[in-house]
């Protein structure tokens, strides 16, 4: 079987490139700007995904969303934080949103695919509810495809992501912000041809 294209790195750019266009997003607007950092917390919320869902019940949610925004928003001074339910947005408005961001915080989920459409000189800081952490490292594989910085904190408590907690997970605000500095600051000090 012939391979129609023999340069990953290629290849991943022109796959870039012709989704974002396709759908009108100009991949080639953004420039990071390492004064001014775009973060974006990918929030989840119970709503009914599909038939197979009728009860409306979504996992991985963070159980502390606003007082994480609130430790990035009052502690980087030089980041502009927006927080997105994705699901509410069409495909167009969250290419558009995802291309214009610098750094993805968010839960595993689909909503991490979206990462493959950051820009150059990006990162995603992945949380993990401990359940998932053995063998589920497909967003890290997309990071590396990319060439984007990633991140990723898994948590040690048993009770998160499970029916006690409404299939939420703490989400330490000190250990997400040092892991978002961690990546603007490899972001910030990397220069990639």
């Amino acid at each position: 079987m012939r391979h129609w294209c023999r340069q990953p790195l290629t290849c991943n750019v022109l796959l870039y490139r012709f989704v974002l266009s396709s759908f009108g997003v100009d991949w080639s607007r953004h420039r990071l700007n390492c004064s001014s950092i775009s973060v974006l917390i990918i929030s989840r919320r119970d709503y009914v995904t599909h038939a197979r869902n009728p009860t409306a019940v979504v996992r991985r949610k963070i159980a502390n969303e606003p007082q994480l925004e609130a430790a990035l928003r009052t502690r980087n001074h030089n980041f502009r934080i927006r927080s997105a339910r994705l699901e509410r947005l069409t495909l167009r408005q969250q290419l558009l949103l995802v291309a214009s961001s610098d750094v993805v915080v968010a839960m595993h989920g689909a909503g991490l695919t979206h990462a493959f459409f950051l820009p150059a000189k990006s990162g995603l800081v992945e949380m993990v509810p401990g359940r998932l952490a053995a063998g589920n490292r497909h967003f890290q594989a997309i990071a590396r495809w990319r060439h984007i910085e990633y991140e990723r904190w898994t948590s040690q408590r048993p009770e998160d992501d499970s029916p006690e907690t409404n299939y939420s997970t703490y989400v330490p605000p000190d250990i997400i912000d040092k892991l978002v500095k961690r990546v603007t600051q490899k972001m910030c000090t990397q220069t990639r041809f």
